[in-house]
């Protein structure tokens, strides 16, 4: 069952679809919380859905499972991953909330420097 989790999460995740992903592979975790393939896959829909500081656990977590259980495969793709949490590649690009997360940083800092009028 974990494995066809997975895949679906690997879809979901190719087609843009973060968040679907992310409750797919949360329900898979609940019942097999120890699969480290299943933390690796929802640490990456977490990271696609902009949520950097909840992935670096999941991916942690993961990275914990595949050590413990000798789940050679995984270990440096984690690892990797851990290191790359803030990067964001074209995989994750998504760009609507990017550029609209971008654009309320800026005017927020722009007001808080006296910026008033917009247009």
């Amino acid at each position: 069952m974990s494995e066809k989790i997975i895949q679906i999460g690997k879809n979901l995740i190719q087609k843009k679809k973060g968040t679907a992903a992310i409750r797919y592979l949360h329900y898979g975790i609940l019942h097999d919380p120890n699969n480290a393939a299943l933390y690796d896959q929802l640490g990456d829909a977490l990271k696609q859905a902009l949520e950097y500081d909840l992935a670096l656990k999941i991916y942690r977590k993961g990275l914990y499972l595949a050590q413990t259980q000798g789940v050679v495969a995984l270990i440096p793709e984690i690892r990797a991953k851990i290191e790359n949490i803030y990067l964001i590649g074209p995989q994750f690009t998504n760009e609507g909330p990017q550029i609209g997360f971008f654009i309320r940083s800026i005017m927020k800092m722009l007001t808080q420097l006296g910026k008033k009028d917009w247009f």
